[in-house]
């Protein structure tokens, strides 16, 4: 199941007589949430200490398996971390507006990406985390 989803089955009731209906009052537990970030951050180091770029993280590209382990996923906007830094938005703005390889969901856009800065670093994927 994706991150969303383990967020919603491991909720449970802030107070106890809190029922979970839909917009309830729930919270994962500290164990949890300290758990999935501590894997989803060592994921992250490893794709950055390789090079590599997701450009994409978001709940629905993090994956948990039953017994808790955190698997990220869906590389299919990642890029290659190079340096020198080079462009990686096209410098055509026809080309711009016609490329469907695009990061969706702005609440985790990273500023950079989301304002088509053409050079930026492995901070957008720090910013999805956060």
């Amino acid at each position: 199941m994706n991150l969303k989803e383990y967020i919603k089955k491991s909720s449970i009731p802030r107070n106890p007589g809190a029922n979970l209906s839909p917009g309830g009052s729930t919270t994962m537990s500290i164990k949890n949430i300290k758990n999935v970030m501590i894997q989803i951050l060592k994921g992250l180091k490893y794709c950055h200490q390789s090079g590599l770029m997701h450009r994409n993280l978001k709940p629905h590209n993090i994956l948990v398996q039953e017994d808790g382990t955190v698997k990220i996923s869906d590389f299919t906007l990642s890029r290659i971390g190079t340096s020198p830094h080079c462009p990686y938005t096209p410098e055509d703005p026809k080309e711009r507006d016609r490329s469907t390889r695009e990061v969706k969901r702005l609440w985790y856009r990273a500023p950079e990406m989301i304002f088509r800065k053409e050079v930026y670093a492995f901070e957008v994927d720090l910013w999805s985390v956060g």
